[in-house]
């Protein structure tokens, strides 16, 4: 029998023996129209780095399949893709006769979900949430009744959630969690973000974490703690809405990439880092690239004795009129290409002679930033034909 038939055949409702059950309204826009209900397990196993052990993985199928269908109260076989006969909007039951340890990928690329209610989920055993909900089209999501107690794991739990304009995870536990990378990766329309009381204390992997949060405006983070964080990269890129940024219980002396952590958040009009720690980080490519709102960056705490990578660094930053880089400690074969391009507004750095960089490392440096006079660099004078400085002039001052 076709699954867009299976609506019309009578079936009892599950008794009231059963362990969880989520509660979905599904709008269905044209007749004969197929949405997944259900995430694929197979999509699961491709999806590499996100889950605790592959032991969890496969006691997760067993848990999922475990698992009874009622579509407008009639039961229907277990379909991850299913054929809805007519425009409308349908109530789907998930029944899980046991209490899962994950729910890794559940609503993995499922929708277009009206609501979801988790009155009666029980989720104090689940260790793993990661890409739970990613690119679910649901439009509103109460979590409240969670029980996060002992999730270690919400890696891309959110991510590519469109839809998604409010969330509020005031109420989780994270004690055990480990692991949130990418967790509101894209989530491009959320405005509202409440993380009052997340504990990142074994958190060791915040990269990609708000990315494309394009439409919020403030965010929260006075309850993070980040003392053993190591990779930070493009944690807030392309969050251009974002006008203010309060890092000051930011703890970053185990990072080692900040790659890209403040790229195109173009709407900053400050930012105090004056508390990091970089003693560590190898990798500063991009990190203030299009901050084109920042007139000033103060970066005089800044150690970069491991730094590798500092191309692209403040690119784009056009409202900047002086930089001081004077500290700088930077290598001979440290990377600078495009550190300083489009700088429009630019009219003064210190920085340190780099006369010693290979040429190749040096490429596009000062491109477009044709107001620029370089200070405390008289070194340089003897390499002024190099074609990085050709259009810049070049002032052998002393810094006062």
């Amino acid at each position: 029998m076709s699954n867009k038939n299976l609506l019309n055949k009578k079936r009892k409702l599950p008794s009231k023996n059963y362990k969880n059950m989520i509660i979905a309204k599904i709008e269905v826009k044209e007749k004969n129209s197929c949405h997944r209900i259900i995430s694929s397990f197979e999509n699961q196993r491709r999806i590499d780095n996100i889950f605790i052990n592959y032991d969890e993985m496969i006691e997760n199928e067993k848990e999922i399949m475990d698992c009874e269908i009622y579509i407008n109260d009639i039961k229907v076989d277990f379909y991850y893709d299913f054929i809805f006969p007519d425009i409308g909007i349908y109530t789907i039951k998930y029944i899980f006769n046991n209490l899962l340890k994950s729910t890794s990928c559940m609503f993995l690329f499922c929708g277009p979900f009206l609501s979801l209610d988790f009155t009666n989920f029980n989720t104090e055993k689940v260790t793993n949430m990661a890409y739970m909900f990613s690119s679910c089209s649901i439009k509103e999501l109460d979590l409240s009744n969670f029980n996060t107690k002992n999730v270690k794991n919400m890696s891309y739990m959110f991510d590519y959630n469109r839809s998604l304009k409010s969330l509020n995870l005031s109420n989780f536990n994270n004690n055990q969690l480990k692991a949130m990378k990418g967790m509101f990766f894209h989530c491009e329309n959320l405005t509202s973000l409440n993380l009052n009381g997340f504990n990142t204390e074994n958190v060791n992997d915040m990269s990609f974490l708000f990315e494309s949060c394009e439409s919020l405006t403030t965010l929260n983070l006075s309850s993070f703690n980040t003392k053993n964080v190591i990779d930070m990269d493009s944690m807030f890129q392309f969050c251009e809405s974002l006008k203010e940024l309060d890092l000051s219980n930011f703890i970053t002396k185990n990072v080692k990439n900040m790659n890209s952590l403040f790229r195109y958040c173009k709407s900053l009009l400050s930012l105090n880092i004056s508390n990091f720690n970089t003693e560590k980080v190898e990798d500063l490519g991009s990190i203030f690239q299009n901050c084109n709102s920042l007139i000033k960056i103060d970066i005089s705490n800044f150690n970069t004795n491991n730094v590798q990578d500092m191309s692209g660094m403040f690119d784009r930053c056009s409202s900047l009129t002086h930089l001081d880089i004077s500290h700088f400690n930077i290598k001979k074969e440290t990377d600078l290409r495009n550190m300083i391009r489009n700088c429009n507004s630019l009219i003064s750095i210190y920085m340190p002679n780099i006369n010693h960089i290979e040429e190749k490392f040096k490429e596009n440096i000062f491109q477009n930033s044709n107001s620029l006079i370089l200070k405390n660099i008289h070194q340089i004078k003897n390499n002024k034909n190099n074609k990085c400085f050709k259009k810049i002039k070049i002032h052998s001052s002393k810094k006062k």
